[in-house]
């Protein structure tokens, strides 16, 4: 059962992941799943938001999550700006 959590309460995670690819629901179960997220629904957006500018590059996410809802940012490196 995952903690109860208080609903302003903002959670940033951070993962490593290859743009464009939904990433194994595997890995990222450990990091989302204590916070109340469906890895595979999480795997998905990540792959939407990669998709796009970032596909088969290996590249930050930053996921920002209130209320059981998750906001998917791309942190680029240094060396794509």
């Amino acid at each position: 059962m995952p903690p109860n959590l208080d609903p302003s309460q903002v959670v940033e995670v951070f993962i490593y992941v290859t743009g464009g690819e939904v990433g194994v629901a595997s890995s990222l179960a450990p990091k989302i799943g204590p916070l109340g997220l469906s890895p595979k629904k999480i795997g998905e957006d990540i792959a939407k938001e990669t998709a796009r500018d970032w596909k088969g590059l290996r590249v930050t996410v930053k996921l920002t999550v209130q209320n059981h809802q998750a906001k998917v940012t791309v942190v680029p490196k240094r060396n794509f700006l």
